[in-house]
């Protein structure tokens, strides 16, 4: 019968106590991980939480202040895109221009809905309804018109945003190519 150092195999002869050990040791690792990585997404849970005020209408204002200066963002982002889509830029600087309001878009939608999660857990009154939904509406518009920019020529995208940033259309202005 062969040796088992001479099959190059490690000699099994541990004791039982000293395997229960190892694993012992290996389980009290992986749990202390566990407990490290928990109290993590704890704490930043806690932390989220501190910031926002306890009553229910005052984290309904804070929320809609949010949105409304996303809108804000989202108006500035339009206003520099129609500015230089009016001076004629083209190529990157327009599809910079063009992700950025995307982006802002995007944003205010964000806040929208977390205003909209907070006035119904609140149970909100009716004007903050309205203001969620007119946020909703904008983020839309501006989400629509970024898709559809993508593909029109400059002088109506200029007409476009004149409409969506202030409700009414430019005076005609010659956009040269």
């Amino acid at each position: 019968m062969p040796d088992h150092e001479s099959t190059g195999l490690p000699v099994a002869r541990q004791s039982a106590a000293r395997l229960d050990r190892r694993h012992a040791a290996i389980c009290h690792l992986l749990l202390a991980a566990l407990w490290v990585a928990a109290s993590g997404c704890t704490g930043l849970y806690n932390r989220t939480r501190a910031t926002l005020p306890p009553e229910p209408g005052a984290q309904l204002t804070m929320r809609m202040d949010e949105a409304r200066r996303a809108e804000s963002v989202a108006s500035q982002a339009g206003t520099r895109l129609r500015d230089d889509v009016a001076r004629g830029l083209s190529g990157e600087t327009l599809q910079a221009d063009l992700d950025r309001l995307e982006m802002a878009a995007f944003e205010l939608e964000r806040r929208t809905q977390a205003a909209r999660d907070v006035a119904i857990a609140s149970e909100g009154n009716s004007a903050m309804a309205s203001e969620i939904e007119r946020l909703h509406l904008r983020s839309t518009a501006l989400l629509d018109y970024v898709r559809a920019a993508r593909k029109t020529d400059p002088a109506a995208q200029v007409a476009r945003l004149d409409l969506l940033l202030h409700g009414a259309p430019a005076p005609p202005t010659s956009v040269t190519r």
